[in-house]
Parts: structure tokens; sequence; C-alpha cells
């Protein structure tokens, strides 16, 4: 039905969107579930694979987070100890910042078109019709014009998640010590 009725790269990247929304069960399954689905939607598209990937992710955990029938929901009412954790849960739903506004800027940023960074290689690269090239050969290939851009966002430095590391280390032995 979605490869017939979708005529559009926003039309393809909404419906992901949508999609995503509508399995709210559990963040995993709608990961699975949405890629399956909208893969072959997004190819006919030219949308990249980056940006489903983008976009089914930034839909599936926040989706989830503010979900009332989902098992982020089972999960957080069981830690409420003497009240009732599901009204907590649901009267927490509009303070959820994180949740709502992932959603609504990916939906703006769709809308408007908007691309930056590294994302707008892999979307320049998919809208000529290579929908993973960049991300294969820009860790491979010297040759490919886009293997600097690519390569230098993605790339890993030891140190770069040592602050956080360190900072759980230390507030962790700290409770442990009784030190607070």
């Amino acid at each position: 039905w979605a490869s017939t009725h979708i005529k559009s790269r926003v039309g393809a990247q909404l419906a992901t969107i949508i999609l995503g929304v509508l399995i709210f069960i559990d963040d995993y399954f709608n990961c699975l579930t949405v890629g399956s689905v909208m893969r072959p939607v997004t190819d006919a598209q030219n949308v990249s694979r980056a940006k489903l990937a983008y976009l089914i992710d930034a839909t599936a955990a926040p989706v989830c987070i503010i979900a009332p029938i989902s098992s982020w929901a089972a999960a957080v009412t069981g830690f409420v100890e003497g009240e009732d954790g599901f009204s907590i849960f649901i009267r927490a739903i509009p303070y959820n910042f994180y949740a709502i506004l992932t959603i609504l800027m990916m939906i703006a940023m769709v809308v408007m078109k908007v691309e930056y960074g590294p994302m707008k290689v892999h979307e320049d690269n998919a809208k000529k019709g290579a929908h993973s090239v960049s991300v294969i050969f820009s860790f491979g290939s010297n040759k490919n014009p886009s293997f600097k851009t690519s390569f230098r966002f993605a790339q890993f430095k030891a140190y770069s998640n040592s602050l956080p590391k360190f900072t759980f280390n230390i507030s962790s032995s700290k409770e442990r010590m009784g030190l607070k």
C-alpha cells in the first residue's frame, strides 16, 4: 500500500514518523518493524538509509516514553512505591520535554527539508540514487568525495567519552563510601 500511495521524499519521511508513532508498544520492536516496512518505500523515494535510521531511532524511544501503554510505562510505574505509579506517569507526560520536542523537531525538519552536517552528505548522495553509498565508502576509500566530511564527524577518539565515565565513577564512589 505505502509504495503505491507515497509519492515524495517528504511523504516517505512523514509516513516513517507516523508509523513509528503508531507502533508504541516497545522501542526495539518499533525500530525493527518500522525499518523493515519503510526501507523499500524510502529507497524508492531516494531517502538515505542514514536519514531512515535517524527517523526510526528518534521516533521509537520518545514515543515509548510518553505512551501510557508501552513497556516503558510498565517499567516506570513499578518503581514508585506507596503511590499510584501509573497516575504519576500520566501526569508527567506533559513535562517530558525531550520526547515531545524530539517528535516536533523531526516533523519540522522533514517538512522544512532541513539537512546539515553528515546527514546532508548522506541525503545528497541518496538524491543521486546512492542510498547507502556514503555509509559504505566513507570509511573505505579516500577517493570518495564525501570521505573527509563523513569521516570527520564519525571519527572516534578514545578520550571523547572519558569525562562522563570519570564523573559517573566519582559520583558512584562517593555514594558507596557514604559521602554523598
